[in-house]
């Protein structure tokens, strides 16, 4: 047997050989959640039926998301301030 082929890869892709032993339809454990790394801070406010956040890309500007269920989208505005009690009121505010 000769060395290369001792450190042959047993799948076609490197993930093959890591995830070999999962079972068909099951998702491998990811390594890290995109939504903690994009969003740096998140608020919700109203029971939960606004949620305000900061992102590495906003330079901690507050944005507010609200789903809109007619649509089935969401909303998002900046609220234009770092301040967190300031983007809470302008919040509510946009909200009703």
């Amino acid at each position: 047997m000769s060395p290369a082929s001792k450190n042959k890869q047993m799948g076609r892709t490197p993930n093959e050989k890591l995830h070999g032993d999962l079972a068909f339809g099951e998702n491998p454990p990811s390594a890290s959640n995109p939504k903690t790394e994009f969003y740096t801070e998140e608020v919700e406010i109203l029971d939960g039926a606004v949620k305000l956040m900061r992102t590495k890309q906003s330079n901690k500007i507050c944005q507010m998301r609200v789903w809109v269920g007619d649509e089935k989208s969401h909303f998002r505005k900046s609220m234009r301030t770092r301040d967190l009690d300031l983007a809470k009121e302008k919040a509510r505010k946009t909200y009703y």
